[in-house]
């Protein structure tokens, strides 16, 4: 892929988050045991955490140069979201304790729980905030990687090994291994999806991915096509004989994932969009990360009334979420809320 392209914000890969965003939100509202559709959305979801990695590496490790200084800003500005949304959950609780007259001193520690359970330990109102927690270490990492720009197809080999290694061992013990780190530290998946999307935007991976970059863009759907049903029914079969557990997650470490991945990734970047198409995105794409914000909050708040089946649910979801982003990002000051 030309470099050049991968250095600059493009719309090619502002319409690779807007699909992993609108995953993420089936991710999470698909109930797998309700439906075969709903179990076959759930797993063609399954790209949109690495693609939302992959799509960081591709950007910042094409950099000309990361000092410490940008990594600095990069992970305060993850913080400032976190504890921007932290506040307003800590206010909104203040406020109904004050209401029903049950403060205790112990609300003041709700905050700091809040953030910590969130971004470290993937519990709690802001569960999601896992994401933050990851990338923050992906960010801390940046100077370094820069530095080693040669060396890194050979660590990111090294890190396909180990997840397959342990993907493998999944598979022979009957459980996935990676149940037993929290999904903040699986830093093996993450740095190898970051370190992949780095080496998309460079063009330094070697062989059969250089070839992607040649073959016309039918082909190249069809193979996706083709990767995407296999991809898929496997994991419905081996997330019950093998794993015996349905969280897409644990296929992350998946060789046939990770090509799957790979091969969605680049057919979307090689696209030709037209203007309209390319101004719908543009209007989108400013929108994710509040989307991806809002969306769990919405599921727990929805979830009170009725009971989320799928379908309908993520669609209804994805509309408010949306809405809700739209309006923050149209008011000054309000829009830190959903900026990186």
């Amino acid at each position: 892929m030309d470099k050049s392209k991968s250095v600059a914000r493009n719309s090619n890969l502002d319409l690779v988050k807007l699909f992993a965003c609108a995953a993420v939100v089936s991710l999470h509202t698909m109930r797998v045991e309700t439906s075969l559709f709903c179990l076959v959305a759930y797993y063609l979801s399954g790209f949109a955490v690495p693609v939302f990695v992959m799509s960081g590496g591709y950007i910042m490790l094409n950099r000309g140069s990361v000092d410490w200084n940008y990594s600095i800003r990069k992970m305060t500005s993850v913080l400032k979201v976190a504890a921007i949304w932290g506040g307003i959950l800590f206010a909104a609780q203040l406020a109904g304790d004050i209401l029903n007259h049950t403060v205790t001193w112990q609300i003041f520690l709700y905050y700091p729980k809040l953030i910590v359970k969130g971004m470290i330990l993937q519990k709690g109102r802001l569960w999601h905030f896992w994401y933050f927690g990851a990338l923050i270490m992906l960010y801390a990492s940046l100077p370094l990687l820069c530095r080693v720009r040669k060396y890194l197809f050979k660590v990111w080999i090294a890190l396909v090994i180990i997840g397959g290694v342990i993907q493998a061992a999944s598979y022979v013990v009957g459980t996935p291994l990676q149940a037993y780190v929290l999904q903040t530290f699986r830093l093996w998946t993450w740095f190898q999806y970051f370190i992949l999307g780095g080496l998309l935007g460079e063009g330094g991976l070697p062989c059969v991915l250089k070839k992607l970059s040649l073959i016309n863009v039918k082909i190249h759907a069809l193979v996706c096509l083709l990767l995407t049903a296999v991809n898929v029914t496997f994991q419905i079969f081996a997330a019950g004989l093998l794993l015996h557990n349905l969280f897409a997650e644990y296929f992350y470490d998946s060789l046939l994932h990770m090509a799957w991945v790979t091969i969605l990734f680049t057919l979307v970047m090689k696209l030709c969009l037209s203007e309209r198409v390319i101004s719908v995105i543009r209007h989108f794409a400013p929108l994710t990360m509040g989307i991806y914000i809002l969306h769990p909050l919405l599921i727990s708040l929805i979830s009170h009334f009725i009971a989320l089946t799928g379908g309908l649910d993520f669609i209804v979801i994805l509309l408010i979420s949306y809405a809700i982003s739209l309006a923050i990002s149209r008011i000054k000051y309000l829009n830190a809320l959903i900026k990186l």
